[in-house]
């Protein structure tokens, strides 16, 4: 099975442990076509991306295109943080129009200051046992809906790690506002449980490695397992069988 794309990279500039430059130079290697840089957004702790970070990303990324030994396409995008029941997320207003691809999904690794209104939300998805997660899959229901609605997300990311979700209802409002589901590489066994609903629901699919290492740039072991094992179309599979087609957003404004 041949893998042209990987859509979910990080990088020094959050808390990858690999420069855009080296993260490039190995998905080349690794035969892919094309990749998402995808850095954690704003309110992550210790590792979180600036708007200085940024434009100098968004600099690196430009220079790269007219590097000969770098002919491969590179999506800019963030890796954004659901914050709360109300779907709110921690991209700036002014970034948005910038950003190629909007992923979003829950991290329980946050600045303090998400923490003040958020604490039951976040200590119970973030560091309870699975029990006590499974109480608040309304919730977080709701809050990746209430996301959807409201911002242009192009990929939901590692869903079914930590905050535990109505897997058919997500799907449908992802079908609904044109969003990936994402097959990510490192949590495929917490998706595996659902595959045969996400598969029924006809939502679009995406490959992601989640590389915070050269090492793992375009490694889909346990991703190409999964789609064999359940016969998973392709064609409905980004970075497989066709190209991935993200939201224009140089006019959205968040809605508040």
């Amino acid at each position: 099975m041949e893998i042209f794309g990987d859509y979910h990279i990080h990088t020094t500039a959050s808390d990858g442990m690999a420069s855009l430059v080296d993260q490039t130079k190995s998905a080349i290697s690794a035969g892919l076509k094309e990749i998402a840089v995808t850095d954690h957004s704003w309110n992550t702790l210790l590792s979180s991306m600036s708007h200085h970070k940024f434009d100098r990303q968004t600099e690196a990324i430009s220079m790269m295109h007219y590097v000969d030994d770098m002919d491969i396409k590179i999506y800019h995008g963030i890796e954004g943080n659901l914050l709360n029941r109300n779907g709110d997320m921690d991209i700036p207003d002014d970034i948005m129009p910038k950003l190629d691809l909007l992923a979003c999904g829950f991290h329980r690794f946050l600045e303090a200051t998400c923490w003040d209104k958020n604490m039951k939300y976040l200590l119970i998805n973030g560091f309870a046992g699975k029990k006590a997660r499974e109480k608040m899959i309304a919730i977080n229901t709701w809050a990746f809906l209430s996301a959807m609605e409201r911002y242009p997300i192009d990929v939901l990311v590692h869903l079914q790690h930590r905050a535990l979700v109505d897997i058919k209802a997500i799907c449908e409002k992802a079908r609904e506002k044109d969003v990936y589901i994402e097959l990510n590489e490192k949590h495929i066994k917490q998706i595996e449980p659902c595959i045969g609903d996400i598969i029924e629901s006809g939502v679009k699919l995406i490959v992601g490695s989640d590389a915070h290492t050269t090492g793992t740039v375009g490694k889909f072991i346990n991703t190409i397992a999964l789609i064999e094992k359940y016969n998973i179309p392709t064609d409905r599979i980004a970075g497989i069988g066709c190209e991935p087609k993200f939201k224009d957003k140089s006019n959205y404004k968040v809605e508040k």
